[in-house]
């Protein structure tokens, strides 16, 4: 692979990291109050793992 092709790779990955979706939502589920719901996490997880 050359660098021409990986840097925009790099650069897309680097959008992807940041997005709301990676950031904010599990950053959210960690510091609701009471316990962390199974629930909430495992459909956050399985909707990850769908796309």
């Amino acid at each position: 692979m050359t660098i021409e092709r990986l840097a925009p790779l790099v650069a897309l990955a680097l959008i992807d990291s940041t997005s709301f979706g990676t950031l904010l939502i599990p950053l959210w589920l960690m510091l609701v109050p009471g316990r962390p719901r199974s629930g909430r996490i495992v459909l956050f997880l399985g909707t990850v793992a769908a796309f």
